[in-house]
């Protein structure tokens, strides 16, 4: 979903996502593994909406933040679903 090829190439867009997920995964493991196994965007991103939820709250404004992601869990479209 990152790399868009051209319409004319499309039907490589499932092989080339294969091939380059194949290759980085022995990279990605290993540097995911030296911060802890894995990735800390998540709990950024709650640790974020957290804190937006209390800043509203202590201006009296009651609210539910939902965290969405455009690649992994949880996505975007189950957040909106919340």
């Amino acid at each position: 979903d990152i790399i868009r090829l051209p319409r004319l190439f499309r039907f490589l867009q499932r092989p080339l996502a294969k091939l380059i997920s194949t290759l980085r995964a022995p990279k990605s493991k290993e540097g995911y593994a030296s911060i802890g196994g894995g990735s800390p965007l998540r709990k950024i991103t709650d640790d974020q909406a957290l804190a937006i939820k209390m800043a509203l709250e202590a201006k009296g404004l009651s609210s539910n933040v939902y965290v969405g992601m455009r690649y992994w869990y949880p996505f975007t479209e189950e957040a909106v679903q919340q």
